[in-house]
């Protein structure tokens, strides 16, 4: 399906290649490093300059929903596969839970979406201003 740029009409093929590609590529960064990751590492994973991914994604919010949309229509296509196994019996709904959760697990920016924030990459990583001690 063709996506509709920042002027309202319809992509090109290539415009939409590189929007597919920066998407793919938003979501490992986002999935390996949260909110941290940067445009410039979407950009290098992408093979793309920086001014082709600000030209499908004008900020970094809009290319966060993106990835954020792609990721719901993910979890939903686990859904629907843990559905068509479980045949209307109760397996369906634990698929469904450990698939989300696989899923989950591996995607810090999923998971910080629903936590309002970022986490700390590590021990001696500053936490946010005004986050409280966890001591």
């Amino acid at each position: 399906m063709r996506s509709i740029g920042t002027d309202g009409r319809l992509l090109r093929s290539d415009g939409q290649r590189n929007r597919d590609l920066v998407v793919r590529a938003a979501l490992e960064i986002f999935a390996e490093n949260g909110m941290l990751g940067t445009v410039e590492q979407i950009a290098v994973r992408a093979g793309v300059s920086r001014t082709t991914v600000y030209r499908s994604f004008p900020t970094r919010r809009a290319l966060q929903i993106a990835v954020a949309t792609s990721q719901f229509a993910q979890i939903h296509r686990i859904a629907l596969e843990a559905q068509e196994r479980s045949a209307g019996s109760g397996a369906g709904l634990v698929d469904f839970v450990f698939g989300a959760f696989e899923y989950n697990q591996a995607n810090r920016l999923y998971l910080e979406l629903f936590e309002g924030g970022r986490r700390p990459r590590c021990s001696t990583c500053t936490p946010r201003r005004g986050a409280r001690s966890r001591s």
